[in-house]
């Protein structure tokens, strides 16, 4: 198995876990731009990189609604942190399961009149689009993985963390 292989299955497996009511597309629409980004670094002795989530004014309505936000203000940015934050702490404990540790950083919110997200073709790009008519959520991983990155085929034993399980740094 090799990391973009890893990335991308547990980018499909982290938003229907998490995000099961929001349709997939295969390309995103541009009719309406993104206007509210989340990233999030993350790097490992053989891993570095970072994950976002980037959502239309449609999009982050429904992103709200899924996290049970307010409509304070701020309360959009808590939510879109928030799901980024949980999202890639999916991603740590699928990944750490296949040997490719990891560290996190805070979420970084930015808000725009037009986000567009730059990188693919640089690096190990994997990204994911969940959109309908209106609503357009757009999922990156933009990783960049040492020659010396091994990945086990199976999930490992020792070490894994399981869905629920905390972890203390």
């Amino acid at each position: 198995m090799n990391f973009d292989e890893l990335a991308g299955a547990s980018l499909l497996q982290a938003t229907q876990d998490l995000l099961p009511e929001l349709g997939r597309a295969p390309v995103c629409r541009v009719d309406e731009p993104h206007r509210i980004a989340a990233m999030i670094g993350f790097a490992g002795d053989e891993l570095r990189g970072t994950f976002g989530i980037a959502a239309n004014d449609v999009g982050l309505q429904a992103v709200r609604r899924h996290m049970g936000a307010s409509d304070r203000a701020g309360a959009s940015e808590d939510a879109i942190g928030e799901l980024a934050n949980l999202l890639i702490g999916q991603l740590k404990r699928t990944w750490s399961k296949h040997g490719a540790l990891i560290t996190i950083s805070t979420p970084m919110v930015v808000r725009g009149l037009a986000i567009e997200v730059c990188g693919v073709g640089e690096g190990h790009w994997t990204s994911l689009c969940l959109s309908d008519a209106r609503h357009q959520v757009s999922l990156w991983i933009d990783a960049h993985p040492s020659e010396q990155l091994t990945l086990s085929e199976g999930e490992a034993e020792v070490g894994a963390l399981e869905q629920g399980e905390a972890m203390l740094f």
